[in-house]
């Protein structure tokens, strides 16, 4: 017996009481119910799922928004905070802030321009490296993941190799 999927509008055939042609279908399926019924929750228990937060920005406006660029950066203070050897210098948001502007938006390890930026350590904590500042740099995500626990002078023979494409 054929059936038509529900999603994809497929002709099948399957079970008798199959609705849907693949298990991808299913999925997608399962996606948008999920979808609908957070949409439906977060209408009709708004002050709820938004709790705290919500109120606070209703109560300080536009100057709750300033602060949301230094939600990302305090979490990479926290990830780099706990990969740090004992002794090392704790990192800040403002040593991030700092890094941003010092590289002025490009990679000093490729020249491109940075989207979406990530915190190298040059010597890295792996290996040794701690948050000091001279030991931080602001770079692309492309170059920070490349790099992964090379040093410096590893890097840049890999990229090297790279280029020359051996």
């Amino acid at each position: 017996m054929l059936k038509t999927c529900i999603v994809c509008g497929k002709n099948f055939s399957g079970l008798t009481d199959a609705k849907y042609c693949s298990a991808e279908c299913s999925s997608q399926r399962r996606r948008a119910q999920y979808r609908e019924q957070s949409r439906r929750y977060y209408a009709t228990h708004l002050e709820k799922a938004h709790g705290k937060c919500h109120r606070y920005y209703v109560d300080h406006g536009r100057d709750a928004r300033k602060r949301e660029c230094t939600h990302r950066e305090a979490n990479v203070v926290r990830s780099h905070n706990r990969r740090v050897k004992l002794g090392g210098i704790p990192m800040t948001v403002g040593t991030i802030l700092e890094l941003k502007s010092e590289f002025l938006g490009f990679c000093p390890y490729c020249w491109d321009e940075i989207g979406r930026g990530h915190v190298d350590h040059i010597v890295p904590v792996s290996k040794g490296g701690t948050n000091e500042w001279s030991n931080l740099a602001w770079v692309c995500q492309k170059c920070n993941q490349q790099k992964w626990n090379r040093s410096l002078e590893e890097f840049r023979t890999y990229q090297e190799n790279l280029a020359g494409g051996t």
